[in-house]
């Protein structure tokens, strides 16, 4: 999803792929976590996806995408074990998922 939202976005338009692929993330992510883990993997890629479309939106912006590379990477990090964890333990408490959180963030 990492490159394929990218040229989603050329055909498509920045705006609408960015406007679909969050509501993308948001069914799946409601589903992930209230009904059924099974959808883990669109929600995760979808989620870790649109970190790419990120660059392009702030160039749209007249913004600097140079300096972004660190709260990418701790975006793709967080995307990838908070629901991870959550798959594996789906009776955890969500305070698991808050301190994960926590330590993702002081990282």
């Amino acid at each position: 999803m990492y490159a394929i939202l990218p040229i989603i976005a050329s055909k498509i338009g920045l705006k609408r792929c960015i406007i679909i692929t969050t509501l993308g993330i948001l069914i799946s992510g409601i589903t992930t976590f209230l009904i059924t883990p099974y959808t883990l993997l669109p929600y995760t890629s979808l989620g870790l996806g649109i970190l790419s479309l990120i660059p392009k939106y702030l160039t749209t912006k007249n913004e600097k995408a140079n300096t972004l590379g660190i709260a990418l990477n701790i975006g793709s990090i967080g995307g990838l074990i908070i629901p991870t964890l959550y798959t594996i333990i789906p009776t955890s408490p969500e305070s698991i998922l808050i301190i994960t959180s926590i330590i993702l963030l002081t990282i």
